[in-house]
């Protein structure tokens, strides 16, 4: 029962914070919103800052069991913008609240995670060492956040999707050069 209702309050707050900015949330709107009380609140979460903290965490493990089978950057990326494509103004509001450095700490663990399986199965024959790799996927993986952040501060104007698609179609073609190129360098 508590893993349910804790999955019922967190339902309740994204629907809120797709509709109301994340600072102008309460425990009571919530509850409200839920139909359970307080004390039940407070019983699954500290406050509304571990909710969220929750929220997320729950959020990138989901994506990062799925990427774990995905060989590509398009998958991956998509496996991660899945939640915001479904919740665009709940992440608006998180984005452009107290907690967006959370967000952004959600949107690095998931695209580094993306990087560092493309890169190691890219590596794969190669003669390159983990630092090598490690520094490439690093490259990628901040290359990817930039411009995340970059839509992120437009309002989300733009497809994220068909950004998706180029930077998975930019980075397919140069991964294993860039590996290389690295691993050549003392």
């Amino acid at each position: 029962m508590p893993k349910f209702t804790k999955t019922a309050i967190m339902q309740s707050f994204v629907k809120l914070l797709d509709s109301t900015p994340f600072d102008r949330i309460t425990v009571k709107d919530i509850v409200d919103d839920c139909g359970v009380n307080r004390n039940t609140f407070y019983y699954n979460f500290e406050d509304i800052y571990a909710l969220v903290d929750e929220l997320l965490s729950e959020e990138v493990a989901r994506v990062l069991e799925k990427q774990r089978t995905c060989n590509s950057w398009q998958g991956g990326l998509y496996y991660g913008a899945e939640f915001v494509l479904k919740n665009k103004r709940a992440v608006y509001h998180l984005y452009h609240s107290t907690k967006k450095d959370q967000l952004e700490r959600y949107f690095k663990r998931v695209v580094y995670d993306a990087a560092a399986e493309v890169v190691k199965h890219e590596a794969e024959g190669l003669n390159c060492t983990d630092a090598d790799v490690e520094f490439v996927a690093g490259f990628y993986g901040e290359a990817v956040i930039g411009m995340i952040r970059r839509w992120l501060d437009s309002d989300m104007k733009g497809d994220l999707e068909a950004m998706i698609r180029k930077l998975s179609a930019l980075l397919d073609s140069n991964v294993r050069q860039a590996i290389s190129t690295v691993s050549a360098v003392q």
